[in-house]
């Protein structure tokens, strides 16, 4: 008696029909809640008035090591050839050969960007050419 009524009633449609509203309302219910926090950041900031931002951000920074005024970019060029301008004036004084270890901590001093890897790509691009011994000379 119980079932048959509901089946004759629809009541199985209205109870998935009801089950499906209850649900929807809960993934309604925790993407709301999840993004409260940027509604409090909106409700704290209302009064602030945005900054300007700068008209040309800076090339790259210049430092200066042993008087040596050097230009260094905020991203490292992809071109290996700009690379080796980059480290040419450190090589410059370090002389014809040196070790390695000196163009690193040059490097380093400088804040130049990724010295290691860029080392590496300077080898392999055979602009410094291993002398032995732990020596290296500038191709270029």
């Amino acid at each position: 008696m119980g079932l048959d009524n509901i089946a004759l009633n629809n009541g199985w449609s209205q109870a998935l029909l009801g089950a499906s509203i209850v649900m929807t309302g809960l993934v309604i219910l925790s993407i709301a809640i999840s993004q409260i926090h940027k509604l409090v950041d909106f409700w704290e900031k209302r009064g602030q008035k945005a900054e300007p931002e700068p008209a040309t951000a800076p090339a790259g920074t210049a430092t200066t090591v042993s008087g040596l005024t050097l230009e260094v970019p905020d991203q490292c060029p992809a071109d290996i050839n700009q690379v080796a301008d980059l480290y040419r004036p450190i090589v410059a004084q370090l002389g014809t050969t040196f070790e390695l270890r000196e163009l690193y901590q040059r490097a380093a001093q400088f804040d130049l960007p990724h010295p290691h890897f860029t080392i590496k790509c300077l080898r392999d691009a055979h602009i410094l050419i291993p002398q032995g011994d732990g020596f290296f000379s500038w191709n270029q």
